[in-house]
């Protein structure tokens, strides 16, 4: 763990023998583990509650927490290089490890460093379903890896969130019931977005707002829940309701 606005590591309560680091004491836990023939370390940032909002900006601050990490780390890794050059010995690379729950756009994000399709992508989870190692440039290799998720799942609520953005496959749950908690959060949370989208009122349901909108509807007039049910996932996993989170920041 590392966090800013603090000058030597502090020991967090809640997890025994485990300490927030300072930008400066991080460098010499991972110069410890380089030292020790330790492969990796996953970094945790903390980050500053001023800096969360609903759409997570601060993870695409070129300035932000772990681009400062990583530039020291790199400042490290020539030092060690330059040792190794006089000696005669090739340079070290920074491998770097891309983990995280299926379908959340891992592979897609490893094409876009790459400037080109490396890696196969989908709309659905379990596309990625190997290790693969890719070289960034002649300095960085990442590791693009398969999505995991826990083996249970304790709070119907997790299963249902991972389901509302695709992380796990919709036949697992009902997709009615995908739909209901969806919208009752998105309702909640970001009413606004509903009425732009689907111009709902409070004279109609929000199946049948989508339905007319979007003509989902039988010969007789009757509702096409499941093509309504499918519309407005689509939406919410493809972006047209805006950003949204579900998790509390």
């Amino acid at each position: 763990f590392v966090s800013e606005g603090i000058t030597e590591k502090q020991l967090i309560e809640s997890m025994p023998g485990i300490y927030r680091h300072s930008l400066e004491t991080i460098l010499y836990e991972i110069e410890k583990c380089s030292t020790l023939k330790i492969p990796a370390v996953a970094i945790f940032p903390v980050i500053n509650q001023t800096k969360k909002d609903n759409e997570g900006s601060e993870a695409f601050n070129e300035n932000g927490l772990v681009p400062k990490v990583i530039k020291k780390i790199n400042n490290v890794m020539n030092l060690i290089n330059k040792k190794r050059e006089k000696k005669g010995l090739k340079p070290k690379i920074s491998r770097v490890m891309i983990t995280g729950i299926p379908n959340v756009g891992k592979s897609t994000l490893l094409n876009n460093l790459v400037r080109k399709k490396i890696t196969k992508t989908g709309d659905i989870p379990g596309i990625t379903k190997s290790l693969q190692w890719i070289r960034i440039d002649k300095r960085i290799e990442i590791l693009d890896t398969p999505g995991v998720l826990w083996p249970k799942f304790d709070n119907k609520n997790v299963a249902l969130n991972l389901a509302l953005i695709g992380s796990i496959k919709d036949k697992i749950l009902p997709i009615h019931e995908i739909f209901d908690y969806g919208i009752k959060y998105i309702k909640t949370n970001y009413y606004k977005r509903l009425v732009d989208r689907y111009q709902i009122n409070e004279n109609k349901t929000e199946e049948e707002s989508i339905a007319e909108k979007f003509g989902a509807l039988g010969k007789d007039n009757s509702i096409d829940t499941n093509r309504v049910h499918l519309i407005f996932l689509n939406d919410l996993r493809s972006g047209k309701l805006g950003g949204i989170t579900l998790d509390e920041v």
